[in-house]
């Protein structure tokens, strides 16, 4: 086998004003051309994900409890469950966040006889309307489990980002 063959990246171009200019041979296109390397920057990796988010699959649940703010017990989780069981967080279906059973007033049995489930920040905390039924807005608590729609949000409310 005899040595590779050295391949230039580089390629030379005239420019106007200036001469003999190195541009690398994906960067040389003409204006209103594609890019050639347009196919790459796409991200065609396979079959490309439609609709929406799944938690767990595509992004990963909070630490720590948002109610509490304390972190999962060291009690071992049972085998192949992410429920809250014995003090562990059970992971919101529609976010990421994740509350200790305990802290959502939910029992094992609860957690485990429930198919998808939303946790508190998905209804408003008075009148259990979700955010569709609600306007399409909820005003989430940063710091708490509670959400309110714009007809029982306290008036004592801090709304954050809020221009003045």
């Amino acid at each position: 086998a005899g040595k590779r063959q050295a391949k230039s990246r580089m390629t030379s171009v005239h420019v106007a004003g200036v001469g003999q200019v190195q541009v690398l041979h994906e960067n040389a296109y003409e204006m209103g051309a594609e890019m050639p390397n347009a196919q790459h920057s796409k991200g065609d990796f396979g079959v490309q994900k439609t609709g929406r988010q799944v938690a767990g699959r595509d992004f990963l649940h909070e630490q720590r409890c948002l109610s509490c703010w304390k972190g999962p017990s060291t009690a071992k989780q049972a085998k192949g469950r992410k429920l809250g069981v014995g003090g562990s967080l059970r992971g919101c279906d529609h976010c990421p966040a994740a509350f200790h059973l305990s802290c959502v007033g939910m029992t094992e049995e609860d957690s485990t006889s429930m198919g998808m489930w939303a946790c508190p920040h998905h209804a408003c905390a008075t009148c259990r309307r979700k955010a569709a039924a609600a306007g399409g807005l909820l005003f989430r608590c940063a710091v708490c489990p509670l959400a309110f729609c714009e007809d029982h949000l306290p008036a004592a409310a801090l709304i954050m980002g809020e221009c003045e």
